[in-house]
């Protein structure tokens, strides 16, 4: 059997084979003022998830909302009752299904092929309503599903709780080790702060500390994505936790970054920070610095920059396009305390960092169990005694 948009419905033994509007019916949620989602214990739900709070409910939960405009089929769950937003469709009404199996059931669905509009596409519910698909026709099916689903995403988000935490102590141990350093009791005022009385400022430009790599485009038609060339890096895009992550290549490099060097988003968006973890070639949006070893260690200066990236962007320049030139991070003022310093204080973070590390590759393993197990017990693939 085939659907109106042609998708293949084989129901196994036990599932029923119906239209979407059978078994879940949509409806468009209700205006509500800026003004009026600041006060209250309501949540109030978007295409965007939670977007404030309000003092009256309109749907009784729990429910599910799907985005209509804007972030156009994201699917929430919502526990308590709600207030659903014009911005996206809920469902009005569960028949012979459980709400929270619905909820991963439509996560499979691409909801973007039901759209109306053209400036703005808009989900239609009434082109949703006539979809084939097909369901377990147990509830108790239905809900073991959701309960295998629920138990990895309850893993996936304290995992994401966990990191959140980690990198808030990062955070404040950043601002510990790289102003007040460690086990220092005198301190001395200077351009950049208060910082241990032993301590040193120089700017990244001077002495022999860094050199400073502006990026250069190399010709378009260099570029490719069969790992031919050197990795080619035009901005932040590709950037991640730590290292970018590149998808193009490019057989005519023209400036290069090599490894460890301090690669350094100079367009909009300025400031944003990442590791070369090998050598590449950076485009105009980006630039590298590449420290002295014997004068600063790139994981200082690295842990340094980000930590006060603020600063990259009070140094841009420009009205509709912010950029940075290279006098501005010739002219860097970075703290400079001994090489042992630098090393102990790298140590710390470093340690830190691999904890960080630990968990968003232990969720990234999950969020990969989850899609397995969706692909197999939301289509019947896999069944449940």
């Amino acid at each position: 059997m085939k659907s109106e948009r042609g998708i293949n419905h084989i129901a196994p033994e036990g599932w029923t084979v119906t239209k979407f509007g059978e078994v879940l019916t949509l409806q468009r949620g209700y205006d509500l003022p800026n003004a009026q989602r600041k006060n209250g214990s309501i949540p109030v739900i978007g295409s965007n998830g939670v977007v404030g709070y309000h003092n009256e409910k309109k749907v009784d939960g729990p429910g599910v909302v799907i985005g209509r405009s804007g972030t156009l089929g994201k699917v929430y769950f919502v526990k308590e009752d709600f207030w659903p937003l014009n911005t996206s469709l809920y469902v009005k009404k569960f028949n012979s299904i459980d709400p929270k199996f619905a909820y991963y059931f439509l996560q499979r669905l691409n909801f973007k092929q039901f759209h109306a509009g053209t400036s703005v596409p808009t989900l239609n519910r009434n082109l949703v309503h006539p979809m084939t698909i097909s369901i377990p026709s147990n509830i108790a099916e239905q809900l073991k599903i959701a309960e295998i689903l629920s138990t990895v995403d309850t893993i996936i988000k304290k995992s994401e709780e966990i990191i959140q935490r980690i990198r808030s102590m990062k955070k404040a141990m950043m601002n510990q080790l790289l102003t007040k350093g460690i086990g220092h009791t005198k301190f001395k005022q200077t351009e950049i702060g208060e910082i241990p009385e032993e301590w040193n400022i120089a700017k990244l430009g001077e002495n022999m500390i860094a050199e400073i790599v502006m990026g250069q485009s190399p010709p378009s038609s260099s570029y490719n994505e069969d790992s031919e060339g050197l990795p080619f890096l035009q901005g932040n895009a590709d950037f991640g936790e730590t290292y970018p992550n590149p998808t193009t290549y490019t057989t005519n490099p023209i400036k290069i970054s090599l490894k460890d060097d301090i690669l350094i988003s100079v367009r909009a968006p300025v400031g944003e920070v990442n590791l070369s973890p090998f050598k590449c070639c950076i485009g105009r949006g980006l630039s590298a610095i590449r420290t002295n070893p014997q004068k600063l260690h790139y994981l200082f200066a690295f842990y340094y920059v980000k930590h006060t990236a603020t600063k990259l962007h009070a140094l841009s320049t420009g009205s509709t396009f912010k950029a940075i030139k290279k006098s501005d991070l010739e002219n860097y003022v970075i703290p400079t305390p001994s090489l042992a310093t630098q090393q102990k204080i790298v140590s710390i973070l470093s340690e830190v960092d691999k904890k960080i590390e630990f968990e968003i590759e232990r969720k990234s393993r999950f969020e990969q169990i989850k899609k397995g197990l969706m692909n197999d017990l939301l289509t019947g693939k896999k069944r449940l005694n």
